[in-house]
């Protein structure tokens, strides 16, 4: 037997280790239920099949920042620690928290239980706009947006993402494909190929950059 296999952190997750070289900004692509231990799971775009799975605390935090429903999560930004005070079984093993967070526009302070019968507040900032999102070449894009048959997402959110785009001045066709191939991590060369999560995303992100085109100075 090779020890050193039952060393490494385990891959179906994020894990304490991961975070030792320093914080991490993600997004999350989806969330669902998880195990009776970990019933949450947050599945990144930064690490397909590896999801965040908080710890009770972290999953208040969630709750005091975002709201109960977590449709309105998906897009959205966190960046992750690591913690090595994080303790198990009364033995400090390390564990990830939340620094900060989108979608708040001040600093969020919550009181969460450090030890039975003591509480302590827990911080998370407000998490700075990112650069604006590449807009990658692409060689076969071209259709206009929302157009072709059988999309998956609805109408209600094809149209309002056809009227984000104009208040953003983003009316090139193929300059649409390219922002909605950023968001969602994958080539689109049409709109019938987004699902209703994916057009979600493309929402917030167009929401978001909307108004900071707003804060600049940059809306006419």
């Amino acid at each position: 037997m090779d020890i050193t296999q039952t060393t490494a952190p385990k891959s179906d997750q994020q894990n304490f280790d991961d975070y030792v070289g320093g914080p991490k900004t993600v997004t999350i692509s989806k969330v669902s239920a998880g195990s009776a231990e970990q019933p949450v799971d947050i599945q990144l775009v930064e690490f397909p099949g590896r999801p965040f799975k908080p710890s009770k605390s972290m999953r208040r935090v969630l709750v005091a920042a975002w709201g109960q429903e977590t449709d309105v999560y998906i897009g959205r930004k966190m960046t992750l620690f690591g913690d090595p005070t994080v303790k198990f079984g009364g033995v400090a093993v390390g564990g990830i928290k939340i620094s900060h967070l989108s979608h708040i526009d001040k600093e969020l302070k919550i009181a969460l239980t450090v030890t039975r019968g003591r509480r302590e507040p827990f911080i998370v900032q407000p998490l700075a706009d990112s650069a604006p999102v590449t807009r990658q070449s692409l060689k076969d894009a071209g259709a206009n947006f929302g157009e072709g048959v059988g999309s998956v997402m609805s109408d209600k959110q094809k149209n309002l993402i056809g009227s984000l785009f104009g208040k953003l001045h983003l009316t090139d066709p193929s300059a649409q494909l390219a922002y909605v191939s950023d968001v969602v991590e994958r080539p689109v060369t049409n709109a019938a190929q987004l699902t209703m999560n994916e057009a979600s995303r493309v929402i917030t992100y167009l929401e978001r950059d909307i108004e900071q085109a707003k804060a600049n100075g940059n809306d006419d």
